[in-house]
């Protein structure tokens, strides 16, 4: 105590396999591999450290804690300083570090909890370090506890495929996380952040355990930002006007989210975006939405979403946007809406009504493919648009005119809004039709309703002109048939039912 010690030489201690406790208190310098190999070494404690050389406390097999602090000065360390210390568990180091070397804690690959007061921030020069996994000389770790007092960036990969838990940013000086940053850590289910987030890059968060997040500042949205979280319930965006993007793809795909609120700036909802998210039962917009556009397999497979109410500057829905969403029963289609996709609603089980708008300028090849308990539709035209595919049968994923078995069995109400031809073969086989409407059609065509044999009752429209051959040949179960003074012309076997 009269004479302290200040600096601790290269090797002094090395290979001294009885030392269990080093308490360094006045020592400012330790060198080169000091106490390296002091196999029975457990603790390390120091306050007035600036220099620890490369290999210093290396191969200590032993040793689980480390506490180092200095508010004074800050602390040089070498490469590979606590290297190969394959029991460690604990480090903290309260002192700012001037990283000399990248793999300070090298094949150290069991520390647990790790206390830093800074990463890739220094007050005092250059700090060169991207990734934690840099300080472990670019191996796997498994900290499940992070803190960093001091850093100023999150960059691309920070912590990628890691065993996190819990990370503390105390004092973080940007408001971006970088590509990658936290992506496959599938234990993390919190995150502190000391400012608001305002950028979350592609794949950020990606099969992480976050349960939820705060979204009112973020102005960019990555692309999988927050793919395969399935612990995920919430991310808050009701205060937003920022973002204008939730990403091109995947962003929540295959997450647990159980409500999302869509703010009102956002136009388009990208390529699976929430597909796979089986506990999202609510789709909220904002009352002011400018949603134009929702792209391909959005929504798919959202097993449990029941209803949606669409904005009405909807004016696309893409292919495949509501595929398999099983339990979707309650739709209004808006009033803007033009297109709808090849598949868009298909395996949608749950709807029993459809009604599709005059505005709908196409419906893609099986919109409706394998809603079985479709009951009712309520459409402008037959087939893709006005003038082309021009049978029911094709939106329910029928490749041919006289395929059948692709109208559900339980669709037993069609009304044809607005169109003034009924195709050849527009109806063909569709066995389980009770009742047609069709108050605007002037012509119907060759075998256009051929084996309806549940229509029972048929009122043609004042409006009827000419019925094509075969037209209701084979209609069995037709009872009342009331032909307007207006028909001009009823074709070859119009209503043969029998031999």
């Amino acid at each position: 105590e009269d004479h302290p010690v200040t600096k601790i030489e290269s090797h002094a201690f090395y290979y001294c396999e009885s030392l269990e406790y080093v308490d360094l208190g006045s020592v400012t310098e330790i060198g080169a591999q000091a106490f390296s190999q002091c196999t029975r070494l457990r603790e390390v404690s120091a306050r007035n450290l600036e220099t620890i050389d490369y290999g210093a406390f290396s191969f200590n097999e032993s040793l689980t804690f480390v506490d180092i602090s200095n508010s004074e000065k800050a602390l040089k360390i070498g490469s590979g300083a606590f290297a190969a210390c394959g029991n460690l568990e604990t480090v903290n180091i309260d002192q700012f570090i001037d990283y000399k070397g990248e793999s300070i804690f090298s094949g150290s690959t069991y520390i647990k909890n790790l206390n830093l007061k800074n990463f890739n921030h220094f007050p005092y020069g250059y700090a060169p370090l991207g990734r934690i996994d840099q300080l472990f000389g670019g191996g796997r770790i498994q900290i499940s506890s992070l803190r960093i007092d001091y850093i100023d960036e999150i960059p691309e990969n920070f912590c990628i495929n890691g065993t996190l838990s819990s990370i503390e940013f105390v004092n973080l000086s940007s408001s971006r996380i970088g590509n990658g940053a936290f992506q496959g850590n599938s234990l993390l289910e919190r995150v502190d952040f000391s400012n608001e987030i305002t950028y979350i890059g592609d794949y950020a968060f990606a099969n992480t355990a976050l349960t939820e997040f705060d979204g009112r500042f973020l102005e960019y949205l990555g692309n999988g930002a927050f793919l395969g979280c399935s612990q995920l319930k919430n991310v808050f965006l009701e205060e937003n006007v920022r973002l204008e993007s939730l990403g091109d793809e995947r962003t929540f795909q295959q997450s647990g989210l159980e409500s999302i609120y869509i703010p009102s700036q956002i136009e388009y909802l990208g390529y699976n975006l929430f597909s796979g998210c089986q506990n999202l039962e609510t789709v909220t917009f904002s009352p002011s939405s400018q949603l134009k556009s929702i792209g391909m397999e959005t929504f798919a497979s959202c097993v449990n979403l029941s209803s949606i109410s669409f904005p009405e500057s909807l004016e696309s829905l893409d292919t495949g946007a509501f595929k398999q969403c099983s339990k979707l029963e309650g739709i209004e289609i808006p009033q803007k809406l033009a297109y709808i996709g090849d598949y868009a609603f298909a395996s949608c089980r749950g709807l029993r009504e459809m009604k599709i708008p005059e505005t709908v300028l196409w419906i893609g090849f099986g919109a409706f493919g394998s809603c079985r308990n479709l009951e009712s539709l309520s459409l402008p035209y037959i087939g893709s648009s006005a003038s082309s595919n021009n049978y029911l049968s094709y939106i329910f994923g029928g490749k041919t005119e006289t395929g059948v078995g692709f109208v559900p069995e339980a669709l037993a109400t069609v009304t044809l809004t607005s169109g003034r031809t009924v195709p050849d073969y527009a109806f063909y086989g569709c066995s389980s039709l009770e009742r047609i409407s069709m108050p605007n059609v002037e012509n119907i065509g060759r075998s256009s309703f051929y084996g309806c044999r549940s229509l029972k009752n048929l009122a043609l429209p004042a409006t009827l002109k000419s019925i094509g051959q075969m037209a209701f040949q084979d209609c069995f179960a037709l009872e009342t048939l009331v032909i307007p003074a207006s028909v001009e012309k009823i074709g070859d076997f119009a209503f043969l039912c029998g031999d």
